[in-house]
């Protein structure tokens, strides 16, 4: 059984305090993503491509990127994300 709280609901049971906190949220669902077009994230220039390349940082006017592509939602309304932290 899950237990669903409304946040103003949830807000209503914190009370002050000087110790650690770890809170957590579950999400159930079917979830799209953030980056339906991809996104591009920075390349070490130190390391390797996919060809076995190594890029010449010190030439590249610009930082080296990669175009990384992925789902744009999920295939199923079975998706369970859990996040924790610690405040």
């Amino acid at each position: 059984m899950m237990l669903q709280y409304a946040p103003s609901e949830l807000i209503k049971q914190f009370t002050d305090g000087t110790k650690p906190v770890v809170m957590g949220y579950l999400m159930n669902g079917r979830f799209k993503s953030n980056f339906p077009n991809g996104i591009d994230v920075p390349v070490d220039a130190n390391k390797p491509d996919e060809q076995g390349k190594i890029s010449d940082a010190n030439t590249a006017k610009k930082p080296a990127t990669r175009h990384i592509t992925g789902l744009k939602d999920a295939l199923s309304d079975s998706c369970t994300v859990v996040v924790f932290f610690r405040c």
